[in-house]
């Protein structure tokens, strides 16, 4: 009797193992870019909320929030002294430096450099094991809408005359 049920615990086991295995590679092969686009809706009005010269540039913090209640929430770079469209990139810099990696890039002159947050509304640093566990369905959340906020700043970045539309780039240094 006890033999018929390790037997029918390991098909079960198997068959999930199974199911876990090939549903992870339908995942690994599936074309999100169409949701990712639906998701991101049409991007609202921006808010300069921090502007400043320095060092030849304008920095300026943005935010806004798109018909579908995605955060886009950036830092922006560009020369005082623009005469032409110039090539941008958009940096991913992590969650705690997010925006922030604007300010720590130097030698870009000849470019427009903007950094987007993670679209993350809650408290980012000294989380307790509580905080954190209650904090995990928003970081979920903001983990996917991360494509999504990239979009809005593609978008954002098509829309200003002072960018080569045909020179941006994404770099990312976290997850």
């Amino acid at each position: 009797m006890r033999r018929r049920w390790v037997i029918i615990f390991l098909v079960i086991f198997h068959l999930l193992m199974a199911g876990v295995y090939l549903g992870g590679r339908w995942l690994k092969q599936r074309d999100f870019r169409d949701e990712f686009a639906a998701m991101r809706g049409e991007l609202g009005n921006i808010e300069v909320v921090e502007e400043e010269l320095k060092n030849g540039h304008i920095y300026r913090s943005i935010r806004a929030v798109s018909n579908t209640d995605i955060l886009f929430s950036a830092r922006i770079k560009v020369p005082e002294d623009t005469d032409k469209p110039l090539p941008a990139l958009i940096i991913l810099g992590g969650l705690r430096t997010g925006s922030m990696t604007v300010d720590y890039i130097k030698g870009t002159s000849g470019m427009i450099i903007m950094a987007i947050d993670y679209p993350y509304k809650g408290k980012k640093e000294d989380l307790s094991t509580t905080e954190f566990m209650i904090a995990l369905s928003g970081i979920h959340k903001a983990v996917l809408e991360t494509p999504s906020a990239v979009i809005l700043g593609v978008d954002y970045l098509l829309s200003r005359d002072d960018v080569d539309t045909d020179r941006i780039t994404l770099i990312g240094g976290s997850l």
